[in-house]
């Protein structure tokens, strides 16, 4: 499964949660939690392809991201890389 995420704006009542969790770098959209209180996050200006697989009965994400002007050229380089992993479980 693959999913597209672009974010294009800052809704005017971004909560500052987020801008500290986010830190210094671009504002960010938080997606989903993994591995305690981390989170996977989407940043504005960005374009994000999560690649969603299953390994073994287990979900792997794997998330494609470029500058949204830059994706399309990068993509097809990404998933060269991605054609060549051997999924294994652990």
């Amino acid at each position: 499964m693959r999913i597209d995420v672009t974010d294009r704006s800052v809704p005017k009542n971004y909560p500052k949660a987020l801008a500290d969790y986010c830190g210094p770098g671009p504002p960010c959209v938080p997606l989903f939690p993994y591995g305690g209180n981390r989170l996977i996050t989407s940043s504005v200006g960005n374009k994000d392809q999560f690649v969603i697989v299953d390994v073994e009965g287990e979900p792997v994400v794997i998330d494609v991201v470029a500058p949204v002007d830059e994706f399309d050229e990068f993509l097809p380089k990404a998933q060269k890389v991605l054609e060549t992993v051997e999924w294994r479980g652990g």
